[in-house]
Protein backbone atom coordinates (compact mmCIF):
# COMPACT_ATOMS: atom_id res chain seq x y z
CA UNK A 1 0.00 0.00 0.00
CA UNK A 2 2.82 2.39 0.77
CA UNK A 3 4.30 1.74 -2.74
CA UNK A 4 1.12 2.91 -4.27
CA UNK A 5 0.71 6.08 -2.69
CA UNK A 6 4.12 6.63 -2.65
CA UNK A 7 3.94 6.23 -6.73
CA UNK A 8 0.42 8.83 -6.90
CA UNK A 9 2.24 11.15 -5.18
CA UNK A 10 5.18 10.73 -7.42
CA UNK A 11 2.60 11.08 -10.82
CA UNK A 12 0.99 14.28 -9.07
CA UNK A 13 4.08 16.14 -8.30
CA UNK A 14 5.71 14.96 -11.86
CA UNK A 15 2.22 16.44 -13.68
CA UNK A 16 2.38 19.40 -11.77
CA UNK A 17 5.98 19.89 -12.32
CA UNK A 18 5.53 19.70 -16.34
CA UNK A 19 2.36 22.10 -16.37
CA UNK A 20 4.67 25.00 -14.66
CA UNK A 21 7.29 24.19 -16.20
CA UNK A 22 5.23 24.25 -19.90
CA UNK A 23 4.15 27.19 -18.27
CA UNK A 24 7.64 29.16 -17.19
CA UNK A 25 8.04 28.61 -21.39
CA UNK A 26 5.42 30.28 -22.32
CA UNK A 27 5.83 33.13 -19.95
CA UNK A 28 9.30 33.09 -21.11
CA UNK A 29 8.60 32.84 -24.56
CA UNK A 30 6.04 35.88 -24.34
CA UNK A 31 7.87 39.05 -26.17
CA UNK A 32 7.96 42.17 -24.16
CA UNK A 33 7.14 40.92 -20.65
CA UNK A 34 7.07 43.21 -17.62
CA UNK A 35 9.72 41.21 -16.17
CA UNK A 36 12.68 40.13 -18.41
CA UNK A 37 14.01 36.66 -17.94
CA UNK A 38 10.60 35.69 -15.03
CA UNK A 39 9.93 33.11 -17.65
CA UNK A 40 13.85 31.73 -17.39
CA UNK A 41 13.52 31.53 -13.38
CA UNK A 42 10.07 30.08 -13.52
CA UNK A 43 11.16 27.34 -16.35
CA UNK A 44 14.55 26.09 -13.58
CA UNK A 45 12.44 26.63 -10.40
CA UNK A 46 9.66 24.50 -11.76
CA UNK A 47 12.32 21.99 -13.12
CA UNK A 48 13.26 21.22 -10.06
CA UNK A 49 9.81 20.33 -8.91
CA UNK A 50 9.93 17.91 -11.78
CA UNK A 51 13.01 16.08 -10.46
CA UNK A 52 11.71 15.74 -7.24
CA UNK A 53 8.55 14.21 -8.80
CA UNK A 54 10.92 11.65 -10.85
CA UNK A 55 12.95 11.12 -7.48
CA UNK A 56 9.86 10.31 -5.84
CA UNK A 57 8.62 7.35 -8.32
CA UNK A 58 12.22 6.28 -8.19
CA UNK A 59 11.54 6.04 -4.06
CA UNK A 60 8.25 4.37 -4.40
CA UNK A 61 9.99 1.48 -7.08
CA UNK A 62 12.86 0.99 -4.63
CA UNK A 63 10.03 0.46 -1.61
CA UNK A 64 8.66 -2.49 -3.42
CA UNK A 65 11.01 -4.74 -2.32
CA UNK A 66 10.62 -7.16 0.61
CA UNK A 67 13.83 -6.51 1.80
CA UNK A 68 13.38 -3.60 4.65
CA UNK A 69 16.50 -1.85 4.48
CA UNK A 70 15.28 -1.46 0.71
CA UNK A 71 11.80 -0.03 1.53
CA UNK A 72 13.22 2.16 4.36
CA UNK A 73 15.58 3.41 1.86
CA UNK A 74 12.72 4.05 -0.49
CA UNK A 75 10.48 5.42 2.07
CA UNK A 76 12.94 8.11 3.39
CA UNK A 77 13.89 9.15 -0.53
CA UNK A 78 10.11 9.49 -0.82
CA UNK A 79 9.89 11.65 2.05
CA UNK A 80 12.73 14.29 1.42
CA UNK A 81 11.84 14.56 -2.35
CA UNK A 82 7.71 15.09 -1.04
CA UNK A 83 8.82 17.95 1.24
CA UNK A 84 11.63 19.33 -1.62
CA UNK A 85 8.69 19.17 -4.26
CA UNK A 86 6.11 21.10 -1.62
CA UNK A 87 8.39 24.25 -2.41
CA UNK A 88 8.29 23.92 -6.02
CA UNK A 89 5.35 22.15 -7.22
CA UNK A 90 2.51 23.45 -4.91
CA UNK A 91 2.80 20.02 -3.26
CA UNK A 92 1.34 18.30 -6.24
CA UNK A 93 -1.46 20.38 -5.69
CA UNK A 94 -1.60 18.97 -2.22
CA UNK A 95 -2.86 15.65 -2.92
CA UNK A 96 0.91 14.74 -3.61
CA UNK A 97 2.18 16.07 -0.43
CA UNK A 98 -0.81 14.05 1.44
CA UNK A 99 -0.15 10.79 -0.19
CA UNK A 100 3.94 10.94 -0.49
CA UNK A 101 3.90 11.81 3.23
CA UNK A 102 0.95 8.71 4.23
CA UNK A 103 2.97 6.25 1.65
CA UNK A 104 6.65 7.59 3.31
CA UNK A 105 5.43 6.87 6.85
CA UNK A 106 3.77 3.50 6.14
CA UNK A 107 7.29 2.20 4.11
CA UNK A 108 9.39 3.59 7.46
CA UNK A 109 6.95 1.42 10.37
CA UNK A 110 6.59 -1.05 7.73
CA UNK A 111 8.03 -4.75 9.16
CA UNK A 112 8.02 -7.54 7.04
CA UNK A 113 6.13 -10.99 8.20
CA UNK A 114 8.58 -12.91 10.32
CA UNK A 115 8.47 -16.61 8.75
CA UNK A 116 7.73 -19.43 10.86
CA UNK A 117 10.45 -21.51 11.81
CA UNK A 118 10.66 -24.68 9.94
CA UNK A 119 9.02 -27.41 11.62
CA UNK A 120 10.95 -30.77 11.77
CA UNK A 121 8.94 -33.68 11.46
CA UNK A 122 9.63 -35.95 14.54
CA UNK A 123 11.72 -39.09 13.52
CA UNK A 124 9.92 -42.13 13.25
CA UNK A 125 10.99 -44.53 15.82
CA UNK A 126 9.21 -47.96 14.75
CA UNK A 127 7.14 -49.27 17.68
CA UNK A 128 8.76 -52.65 19.20
CA UNK A 129 7.12 -55.50 17.58
CA UNK A 130 6.20 -58.35 20.20
CA UNK A 131 4.69 -61.43 18.48
CA UNK A 132 0.92 -62.14 18.63
CA UNK A 133 -0.02 -64.95 21.01
CA UNK A 134 -0.77 -68.18 19.18
CA UNK A 135 -4.01 -70.04 19.82
CA UNK A 136 -4.13 -73.35 18.67
CA UNK A 137 -6.39 -74.46 15.99
CA UNK A 138 -9.07 -76.69 16.78
CA UNK A 139 -7.88 -79.51 15.33
CA UNK A 140 -4.59 -79.31 17.26
CA UNK A 141 -6.49 -79.70 20.70
CA UNK A 142 -5.59 -82.29 22.68
CA UNK A 143 -9.03 -84.56 22.91
CA UNK A 144 -9.41 -86.41 25.96
CA UNK A 145 -8.88 -90.08 26.16
CA UNK A 146 -11.62 -91.95 26.62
Amino acid sequence: MAFVLSLIAGICYLVVGILFALAGAVVGGVPGSLVPGLGAVFLVILSIGLVSGVLMVVGAVVMRSTDRSRVRTGSVLVLIFTLVGLLFTAGGLIVGFILGIAGSIMGLVWKPHEKAAPTVPAPTVPAPTVPAPTVPAPSEVSQPAP
